[in-house]
């Protein structure tokens, strides 16, 4: 036979293997099977080639028992080690709050919304930001305050900006002086709807013992060890220079009397 014809036996060969070609084509290979030797033998190897896939991957070998049971501890093992410290990381701050609530002082469940209005409020004077310190005020009790004291809803049209007006330029006195340093909380004392919070605030290297009044709601009030000089009072007489604005009258420490407009007295 030609070598075109192997060629195209060799085409046929897989289907006749497999039993999938006409019954022409089945007797065309015959009958060159029959006179071709290459062709016969090239038969034969398809027949006798492994399964489609390739052999066969050898299955691992199964692990040892004993290195299965120390591989399984050790999984064990991590995750109690991670569940336990999950367990320190949650039960210590817990029990730290849990005792200061029995003791009725330092952070504890009932303060910590309010220390963290006072931190937030001395970060803010820290950086020198009085706009965004004055956020922290409970404008609200002032308002409250200012209304038992008797002034109309006319007189506080523009309560809230006045207020800031008012905190601003007496935040001047504590902006003089360098602002905040640093602050330390140091203990809480609940005051029913408030706490009285006392931190230690540095101020141009010196320090204050300073007494911060917060609610819920914000900041009431600030005091602290010094005078009407301190700064940390002069910034609390925002609410005080404000109440006097809305009365028209000042304080004259000399004599220790408000002087009103109409140059009528009352003393403090």
């Amino acid at each position: 036979m030609s070598k075109t014809s192997c060629d195209v036996i060799l085409d046929l060969l897989p289907l006749y293997a497999d039993g999938a070609c006409s019954e022409g084509s089945r007797k065309l290979v015959e009958e060159h099977l029959a006179g071709c030797d290459a062709c016969r033998a090239a038969l034969q190897a398809m027949k006798t080639e492994l399964p489609p896939g390739g052999p066969a991957a050898p299955e691992e070998p199964a692990a040892e028992p004993a290195a299965a049971l120390k591989k399984g501890f050790r999984r064990i093992l991590r995750y109690w080690v991670i569940s336990l410290a999950v367990i320190v990381f949650l039960v210590i701050p817990l029990g730290y709050l849990t005792w200061n609530q029995i003791r009725g002082c330092g952070v504890c469940f009932t303060n910590i919304h309010e220390i963290s209005i006072a931190d937030a409020y001395l970060q803010s004077l820290k950086k020198s930001d009085y706009q965004k310190s004055f956020r922290y005020m409970d404008l609200e009790w002032v308002r409250k305050n200012f209304q038992k004291d008797g002034f109309s809803e006319s007189t506080m049209a523009d309560f809230d900006n006045d207020c800031l007006n008012s905190y601003t330029a007496a935040s001047s006195a504590l902006q003089e002086a360098g602002g905040v340093q640093e602050f330390h909380f140091l203990s809480s004392t609940n005051q029913g709807d408030c706490f009285e919070l006392i931190y230690s605030v540095l101020i141009d290297g010196e320090k204050h013992i300073t007494n911060i009044t917060v609610s819920d709601q914000g900041i009431q009030s600030m005091s602290d060890d010094e005078d009407l000089s301190g700064v940390i009072i002069q910034l609390n007489l925002w609410t005080e220079n404000l109440w006097e604005k809305y009365s028209g009258c000042y304080f004259d420490r000399n004599s220790g009397t408000y002087i009103y407009n109409n140059d009528k007295k009352m003393e403090q």
